[in-house]
């Protein structure tokens, strides 16, 4: 699994309900901030890397959606990896 495929599995869609949250797929309008309750919360994707991160436009936090699981979740981002990889079956090689 290359670096392409690890940002298509960690996307907000799939994360969302390993940490109690509500899943989409949408990239525009406002989602309800993990961090702060309020509905002023957005995520974006970079086109090239697939890489998702998130705004608050209430709190001001900002970071990649892997960011943001390794925080809510307490674990590294290598440690999301594997964990939202097992969750939804996927396998990958550690070098990737």
């Amino acid at each position: 699994m290359g670096l392409l495929d690890i940002h298509a599995v960690i996307n907000y869609e799939k994360i969302a309900p390993i940490l109690g949250l509500h899943p989409t797929n949408k990239l525009s309008g406002f989602l309800q901030c993990p961090f702060c309750s309020s509905y002023t919360w957005s995520l974006h994707q970079d086109n090239s890397s697939l890489e998702q991160w998130y705004y608050c436009a209430n709190c001001k936090k900002t970071d990649t959606v892997l960011a943001m699981a390794a925080e809510l979740l307490r674990l590294t981002e290598f440690e999301v990896v594997e964990y939202v990889s097992q969750y939804h079956n996927y396998s990958f090689k550690q070098d990737d």
